[in-house]
């Protein structure tokens, strides 16, 4: 806390064998007209509503666009109105590096990053409680093409909509629509604008009573560009059908996507839940099935242990990437 105007956050975070850093640091700023203003590095996620969690709020399937954590240096005003809200963020990463032996319009980003400008801007509208809707823009501009074999990034933005209806407190209906206009090449050619879409049906387990479901069908063109993670994977390009692109990732083929997650809460003491997912793709090399099933035991409200099963199937006889595991997590809430 500063004064009634300004507020200052910082985050710093460690482990898992990286350094401890600072992860967030941006200031809150209010000024007249009900703007406020965040500067610095943070969060910014404008699909939140749009991905599934399991019990332990790990993210089953993620923002197509969004979800930067954090944000690069930026600076983004909202100014929200009767029925609903605008923002606009401006955002600048110059994180480099040069390969020695390259030539010298020959840079090579260092892990996500590289040096580039971040531009978006969102006009949301909530009707009423049952029904919202929101435009959304975000443009990445580079000071430079980067050659990342098999991909040429170039600038490239995403414009998309989104929707959702609320039939009552325990059903919805969320979707989505994206399209590029992607400057970028890689090894199948140039794909100057992609698309992509999503339906979801969302049901509360107050609707069936025995258990909660959620269902999600995905339609992705060839090229489609994740700028910023693999969205149906916890890390960038483990999905078998997207390819690294630097700082994203991009879709082999045109493909089909099937997230079918369902939670089972027995009691206060035992929760389950079971998923299925497809990604159904035109190379069949790049598709494959995944099931997971978990059984979660609440120890106490703010303990838990949980033993799940997960498993990855490749459709192609021949694929590389099929793979089963075991485990078991404690989770500890403060």
């Amino acid at each position: 806390y500063v004064d009634d105007k300004v507020t200052l956050n910082v985050r710093l975070q460690g482990g898992g064998g990286k350094a401890l850093k600072v992860k967030r640091a941006y200031a809150t700023i209010q000024f007249p007209w009900d703007v406020t203003a965040q500067v610095g590095r943070f969060p910014l996620d404008w699909e939140a509503d749009f991905y599934a969690a399991d019990f332990a709020g790990y993210m089953m399937n993620d923002a197509y666009v969004t979800d930067f954590d954090p944000l690069a240096t930026a600076v983004w005003f909202t100014k929200p109105f009767s029925m609903g809200s605008f923002e606009m963020f401006v955002a600048h990463n110059e994180q480099v590096t040069t390969e020695p032996d390259a030539p010298a319009t020959y840079k090579k980003p260092v892990g996500n990053y590289a040096d580039y400008y971040q531009y978006g801007a969102r006009l949301a509208f909530n009707f009423n409680e049952n029904l919202s809707f929101a435009a959304n823009y975000v443009k990445y501009t580079f000071e430079d093409r980067y050659d990342i074999a098999p991909i040429e990034i170039g600038n490239f933005s995403t414009l998309w909509g989104d929707i959702i209806v609320n039939f009552n407190e325990n059903i919805a209906f969320k979707g989505q629509y994206f399209v590029e206009d992607n400057d970028s090449y890689w090894a199948w050619g140039s794909i100057d604008s992609p698309s992509a879409w999503k339906a979801i049906l969302d049901v509360k387990q107050d609707a069936l009573k025995f258990t909660d479901l959620w269902i999600e069908y995905a339609q992705i063109d060839e090229g489609f560009f994740f700028a910023n993670a693999d969205p149906y994977a916890w890390t960038l390009d483990a999905s078998p059908f997207l390819s690294s692109g630097g700082i994203g990732a991009y879709a082999y083929g045109d493909t089909t996507i099937l997230n079918i997650v369902a939670h089972q809460k027995w009691n206060d003491q035992w929760w389950t839940y079971v998923r299925y997912f497809s990604a159904d793709s035109d190379y069949d090399e790049y598709s494959y099935k995944n099931y997971t099933a978990s059984v979660r035991y609440n120890y106490t409200p703010n303990l838990w242990f949980e033993l799940g099963y997960d498993k990855v199937d490749p459709d192609w006889d021949t694929g590389d990437f099929g793979d089963d595991l075991v485990w078991f997590r404690t989770t500890v809430n403060f």
